[in-house]
């Protein structure tokens, strides 16, 4: 019997029987193995969590950045937003409140925009110019195919024109005005529609007449002298 427990048989047919016969020695080699093993766990789980939060850490300070990104770049455009919408109402007030007219039309005839000087100038209330056809209604005849023509050339060249024309007012009279004309096109480069400048030449009219007169009356009083 002892001679076959010295050799392990006993040990073995026991376990495969009847279960462990006794636990096994506990040993100093035993011993410092689990405290490598454990030692090696906590030292893995302690690498896994300081690069987790190192890996936290920066991710949060990355976000941060984007953040304050974020909020820069929003408040360069609120920033902007609003100093475009000062301009705007500025521009707006400017056209509205000044003596010299400005209106936006349409090729098709419709008026857009315009300002008080238009309405002025012409004699009709806002309400009655939103009515109107600024060829059909507001251009003599005489001028529509000058007009067109002209127009025509803006269409073709896209740049600004200046010409002379009349309108006729609310009371059936006419307005001599010079026209300085620019048109809008959509990004498909369509024309839209036309900003034009208007501006009353009866004055210049009127003085370039008085001119002619006395420059009339100069060459005739010229040639009774000569006579004489």
């Amino acid at each position: 019997m002892s001679l076959v427990k010295a050799t392990g048989e006993y040990q073995r047919i026991h376990r495969k029987w009847f279960g462990v016969l006794e636990p096994p020695p506990i040993t100093l080699q035993s011993v410092l193995k689990y405290l490598l093993l454990a030692t090696a766990v906590f030292l893995l789980v302690s690498l896994v969590l300081i690069v987790w939060s190192v890996s936290l850490k920066k991710l949060v300070s990355l976000r941060t950045k984007e953040l304050e990104e974020e909020i820069r770049e929003r408040q360069i455009a609120e920033a902007a937003r609003r100093q475009s919408e000062q301009q705007a109402s500025f521009l707006s007030n400017l056209l509205e409140e000044s003596s010299q007219p400005f209106a936006i039309s349409y090729p098709d005839g419709r008026f857009g925009i315009y300002n008080a000087a238009v309405a002025q100038l012409l004699g009709y209330s806002r309400a009655e110019l939103m009515e109107l056809d600024w060829a059909k209604d507001l251009t003599p005849p005489e001028w529509l195919d000058k007009e067109r023509t002209i127009l025509e050339k803006l269409h073709s060249t896209g740049q600004p024109v200046r010409y002379e024309k009349e309108y006729i007012r609310q009371d059936g009279t006419r307005v001599p005005v010079e026209l300085f004309v620019h048109l809008y096109r959509t990004q498909e480069g369509q024309p839209e529609y036309y900003y034009a400048f208007i501006t009353d030449i009866t004055e210049r009219q009127r003085a370039a007449e008085e001119k002619a007169k006395l420059e009339a009356q100069l060459v005739r009083a010229q040639k009774r002298d000569q006579c004489l």
